[in-house]
């Protein structure tokens, strides 16, 4: 997100959104078999020769722009903290964009940007956000702060193709046109670059050519932020494409039709450009115009509900992700805390609590909690990506494990089979103890008539003895759900399958 202020119609900065604390207005559903699990990016190791005047430390993975993967499986982060862009391969971490020596500090003690084009190692940006990349391998970049487009070509050469680090609005070739703010690019087939302009509230197209020019209506909407003091604000408009209107669109994705995806944040929707037919829609979130257009508020309001798509509500969403074999969207709902879905008209959430609750554990689909997300990349076939923002996360999709065991239950933990014999009494799935325990890497140290302990390690963990454990050819026999639970596993119970998967948490 951007770090700056513009007075009133500011882009909703994460560092301004960290301290404002984020709550949902409702609550989310998740699909049937949306399991998946979430994992902080650790502290990689630098790359001999690269990163070290930055001093680097773990805070630049805890704040990143947004990602792109690339085809040959390494993934960029922006770092609008330093000003740079990250590659990450093999578990190494090096820059793959902008000068590691800071040309000085500003009040916050923050590295301050540049515009500089020439080699990627001596190339400098300013708060870089969005990225694309064309069927070239050449990277395109929304350098937010300085208000250009920069492109980086496959032969480590980064150029300015629009915006001459001005912050204005302007069509016109090149370095004579003008941006405020752009947070994110996508590149078409034919190396068409479309931009969010973010703080004047449009889509700009760079053709081919370096030709910039505004794809829909600008907003004359003005609200009184304070009393005596108005801003400029962004509004909501469907329709005929050069008559609409968007209030700080902020992520953009392509679809394979080479039509274009809008994460419309300020208007707390998602919205389509249909080129072929010259029109704007709204595919998620319920918006009402009159209060889109309005002049009180800068944006309109905020919420949090799943199920179909145009009665859905989301909370500034920001980076989106079209994959073209699932038919699906996805959306980093940044003040929900959460990764959402859209598919058939209907909007699911992800990862994340189905409560909104803001937070940085990993986990599994319903225990992980995410801080602000900001962009969110998805691998072609949808089995994982990245989530940036304030923590830099890594997520897959998750599967249990195949060829079942017969029996008429089955209890698998992680990706691997117990070998175990379930019952069932009263409706619950009973496991012998000792044998469970053990899958779960856990001992038996002691059994009394009330508790049970286990222990891993240094790790002791008291079971309490129900009434319902039973005793069989000399095997204790409890409940599976409550000694997972009692270690602080995640337990599923799949009907179809006739399983008990059990995950950590």
């Amino acid at each position: 997100m951007q770090r700056y202020q513009k007075i009133g119609a500011a882009v909703f900065s994460l560092l301004m959104a960290l301290s404002v604390p984020a709550f949902a207005f409702g609550e989310g559903s998740r699909q049937d078999h949306a399991w998946a699990e979430v994992k902080t990016l650790p502290d990689l190791p630098s790359l001999p020769g690269t990163g070290s005047g930055l001093a680097l430390i773990p805070q630049e993975w805890r704040v990143t722009e947004r990602s792109l993967l690339n085809a040959d499986g390494s993934i960029l982060l922006t770092d609008a903290v330093h000003h740079v862009i990250w590659k990450i391969k093999d578990e190494n971490k090096s820059i793959f964009a902008g000068l590691e020596l800071p040309l000085g500090y500003d009040e916050a003690d923050r590295p301050k940007g540049a515009l500089l084009d020439g080699a990627a190692d001596h190339a400098y940006f300013n708060k870089p956000a969005g990225l694309a990349a064309d069927g070239k391998g050449n990277v395109y970049v929304a350098d937010a702060g300085n208000h250009a487009i920069r492109k980086i070509d496959t032969q480590g050469q980064v150029t300015t193709i629009a915006g001459d680090g001005v912050q204005g609005f302007q069509d016109g070739k090149g370095k004579e046109a003008r941006f405020n703010a752009p947070e994110d690019v996508a590149a078409a087939q034919d190396s068409t670059i479309y931009v969010a302009d973010t703080l004047n509230h449009v889509i700009r197209k760079i053709a081919v050519s370096g030709e910039v020019s505004t794809l829909n209506g600008r907003s004359s909407r003005v609200v009184e932020v304070y009393p005596g003091v108005v801003s400029p604000a962004g509004s909501y408009r469907d329709g005929a494409l050069a008559q609409a209107l968007f209030n700080e669109p902020s992520g953009l994705a392509l679809d394979e039709k080479g039509n274009l995806y809008v994460s419309d944040t300020g208007n707390q929707a998602i919205r389509y450009i249909d080129f072929g037919a010259g029109t704007v829609s709204t595919v998620a979130g319920r918006v009402n115009p009159d209060d889109a257009n309005g002049t009180k508020e800068l944006y309109t309001e905020g919420g949090y509900a799943d199920g179909n798509a145009l009665q859905a509500e989301f909370h500034f969403p920001r980076g989106i992700a079209w994959v073209p074999s699932q038919q699906m969207l996805y959306v980093a709902d940044s003040l929900n805390g959460v990764i959402r879905v859209i598919k058939d008209g209907v909007v699911h959430t992800l990862l994340g609590s189905l409560q909104g609750e803001a937070g940085k554990t990993d986990g599994t689909e319903r225990n992980a909690k995410l801080d602000h997300p900001e962009g969110i990349s998805v691998s072609p076939d949808g089995s994982g990506g990245w989530i940036t923002g304030n923590g830099t996360r890594t997520w897959s999709i998750a599967q249990p494990p195949a060829d079942r065991p017969s029996g008429e239950i089955a209890v698998a933990y992680e990706s691997s089979w117990l070998s175990i014999q379930p019952e069932m009494k009263d409706g619950k799935t009973m496991v012998p103890l000792r044998d469970a325990a053990a899958g779960l890497g856990f001992a038996v140290a002691s059994i009394t008539k009330d508790k049970i302990e286990l222990q891993q390690g240094d790790r002791h963990v008291f079971v309490e003895r129900t009434d319902d454990a039973f005793t069989r050819e000399n095997k204790l026999y409890v409940p599976v759900r409550l000694l997972a639970e009692s270690l602080g596993k995640d337990v599923e119970w799949l009907s179809e399958r006739r399983m008990l998967w059990i995950r950590d948490k």
